[in-house]
């Protein structure tokens, strides 16, 4: 097992729900055949447009920019803590 990707199809949507490489396989051009062969695979679908949430730390931020992919916005994350957590 080196890595995932899962995309969500909707309409003439994607959405790159989760995109992950192991720390051992990174920079070794594992996660760029990933996105390569989901990119190809979302053309042959027809698919307009793909996205993705993610945090402005992830470390796969600059194979996103390769791909094309462009920052349209940011947004809070809100928590709350139960006492009784463990």
């Amino acid at each position: 097992y080196i890595g995932h990707l899962n995309v969500h199809i909707q309409n003439d949507r994607a959405k790159i729900d989760e995109f992950y490489v192991k720390e051992d396989y990174q920079k070794q051009g594992y996660g760029t055949a990933l996105m390569s062969f989901m990119i190809e695979t979302l053309k042959r679908k027809k698919i307009e447009e793909v996205y993705l949430v993610t945090d402005l730390a992830d470390t796969a931020k600059e194979l996103y920019v390769k791909y094309g992919f462009k920052l349209t916005g940011t947004f809070k994350e809100y928590q709350k803590h139960f006492d009784n957590a463990k």
